[in-house]
């Protein structure tokens, strides 16, 4: 019976002192664990970089994170940093990841960072050019399809000029052959009024009638054929118009 008490007593005190050294262990951690603030200046070359997160991590364990102000700085405080060795990791979106490791946070400290600008992939730039590529080709073709479109504007300005100026040589054809006409016609009213005393009144009348007409329809084929020489003159002149405009054009697309 003594021995069982004996037994019974012993093991309440080795429980007893076990509990006593894991509290004195948690509490010598709980002392060892230190409010840490420390700042981490973010630069590219020489310029702050701003909007950069930052992690401070052990073992992939986040002990604490903040983000660069417009100075480039993040000011970051940690509860649960117990002095081991940690990594300052740092990211933004036009940069490369940053990274430094410290063996000691010191409180109030300020470590810096530089970080590079991010390098296209060679898949990205042969995108990129396959881009500009075919644009310069879309526009190259679209410059020739507007030459071509002038060279033919061209050539139907010089067709056009070409039936105008046949037009006007038709047309002062007809001019000439109108005043013709029209001098004969007073010839004829001339004559038979000097013969006029060996015809009846009536004669007279009808003769002078016919002679009238002759002479009115002259004249107004005479007026139409000048109406539309001027209708020529001015529609060969917008023709000569438009053939400069498309000349100019045409060395226009050849320069650019």
């Amino acid at each position: 019976m003594k021995t069982i008490i004996l037994l019974s007593t012993a093991l309440i005190f080795a429980l007893q002192t076990y509990a006593k050294a894991i509290i004195n262990k948690e509490a010598t951690i709980i002392r060892s664990q230190n409010v840490i603030t420390v700042n981490v200046s973010v630069k590219s070359d020489t310029t702050p970089v701003h909007g950069a997160l930052v992690k401070i991590t052990y073992n992939k364990m986040l002990l604490g994170t903040g983000t660069t102000n417009e100075q480039g700085v993040a000011s970051i405080k940690t509860t649960t940093y117990t002095g081991q060795a940690i990594t300052i990791e740092v990211y933004h979106k036009l940069y490369a990841p940053g990274k430094l490791s410290v063996s000691k946070l010191e409180d109030g400290r300020t470590y810096l960072i530089s970080l590079r600008k991010k390098k296209e992939s060679v898949s990205e730039i042969k995108s990129e050019h396959v881009v500009i590529v075919s644009e310069l080709k879309k526009e190259t073709e679209a410059i020739n399809q507007e030459a071509e479109i002038t060279k033919k504007e061209i050539e139907s300005h010089k067709i056009e000029q070409e039936k105008i100026d046949k037009e006007r040589e038709t047309l002062l054809e007809e001019k000439e052959k109108a005043l013709k006409e029209a001098e004969e016609a007073k010839k004829k009213k001339d004559a038979i009024i000097k013969e006029s005393n060996s015809l009846t009144e009536e004669e007279k009348a009808k003769i002078e009638k016919e002679a009238k007409e002759r002479e009115e329809l002259a004249k107004k084929r005479k007026e139409e054929a000048e109406k539309r020489a001027m209708e020529a003159e001015r529609r060969k002149e917008e023709a000569e118009k438009a053939e400069e405009e498309a000349k100019r054009k045409k060395k226009k697309d050849k320069k650019i």
